[in-house]
């Protein structure tokens, strides 16, 4: 049914009516829009500020789901560039510093040694980056952002036979770990327990006076990363050459030229940081305590000392197992009292 409104000069109340609640229709209309649109926009920002560069590659995490649909660009999160040093193979033949006196900074990537036993150490700089994956694996989410708030520095190699060695022969490890039959020098010492590497470390604390102890999983994953966010250090793709692990098409991988085992420390190139064999070659123990996801975790690289301690944390793959277990965000769990012919240990020494 139609009702018509006779013109007469003046409105009729109907007529007027009608057109101010119509009037109203639009002004409430235009109060929602306004609202909505700056919902949006605050929520947007928001976005915009909390959002962190995430590791690249087919299982890069998406961005932090939110109640509407953002075209907007996440903005690269502030990485510390990687030390201008060389990482070809040549550059393992650089002789470290000596030890650095109290009032002399070290310098991101300067490579030096506390004593003639100790192991060779690189400065890694402060930073910030995003730990773990929001992939398939739930042990490596939820992906996070972490601040490393001070420089450390880190083994530039794990720990080899002779090091471990010269902390046997001063009393300060009971134990003498098998080679199994792969010969000594020059390769990481093996088959090492979680406590014997406490033992080590705290020889050599002792011994130069400074804080060595196991990095936590955090400084671990960030120090490996050495500024990149693929999926492993040196792109997205395992190519050829770049680790000792069963699929990485080196003369000690599956087909390779050499007995399937540990390789001598530095066969590969040094990832951005001037660190040696961090992915592959032997996994490595790290502080935490095992969760089984990220969730809860800290975010200024403290270890985890709570969760499941009848584990502990290791790092990192090993020659024995295929290229995905040494990809960056990659975990696993071992019991600390159980040694392994494919796992060792790195050390991190604090800077004061």
């Amino acid at each position: 049914m139609h009702f018509f409104i006779k013109n007469s000069g003046l409105m009729s109340p109907l007529r007027a009516g009608f057109i101010a609640a119509l009037a109203m229709a639009v002004l409430l209309a235009g109060s929602l829009w306004t609202t909505s649109f700056a919902a949006e926009s605050k929520t947007k920002r928001l976005l915009l500020n909390a959002t962190t560069a995430q590791p690249s590659g087919p299982d890069a995490p998406p961005l932090p789901s939110l109640p509407f649909e953002s075209t907007a660009t996440a903005p690269k999160v502030p990485v510390v560039p990687a030390p201008s040093i060389a990482t070809n193979k040549s550059d393992k033949a650089k002789k470290p510093d000596p030890a650095p006196g109290e009032d002399t900074p070290l310098k991101p990537g300067q490579v030096f040694k506390d004593c003639p036993e100790c192991p060779e150490l690189v400065v890694i700089p402060a930073g910030i980056f995003i730990m773990g994956l929001n992939g398939k694996k739930k042990s490596q989410k939820p992906a996070h952002r972490v601040n490393i708030t001070k420089p450390f520095a880190m083994g530039r190699f794990e720990i080899k036979f002779s090091e471990w060695l010269a902390c046997a022969d001063d009393g300060g490890c009971q134990h003498r770990p098998d080679d199994h039959k792969w010969g000594r020098k020059g390769r990481p010492v093996i088959n090492v327990t979680y406590f014997d590497a406490m033992e080590y470390l705290s020889w050599i604390s002792k011994k130069t006076g400074q804080v060595y102890r196991l990095p936590s999983e955090a400084e671990w994953e960030y120090a490996d990363r050495g500024g990149s966010t693929s999926l492993w250090w040196w792109g997205d793709k395992v190519g050829k050459n770049h680790a000792n692990c069963k699929d990485c098409k080196s003369k000690w991988s599956d087909g390779g030229t050499e007995p399937h085992g540990s390789a001598p420390v530095g066969s590969f190139k040094a990832n951005p940081f001037g660190l040696y064999d961090t992915a592959a070659n032997v996994f490595e123990w790290v502080q935490d305590c095992w969760n089984k996801t990220h969730k809860g975790a800290p975010t200024d690289a403290s270890a985890r000392m709570q969760g499941n301690c009848r584990y502990r944390v290791i790092r990192g793959g090993s020659f024995y197992y295929y290229s995905k277990v040494a990809k960056a965000a990659y975990r696993a769990k071992n019991p600390p009292g159980v040694k392994s012919y494919w796992l060792g240990f790195r050390v991190l020494r604090e800077i004061k």
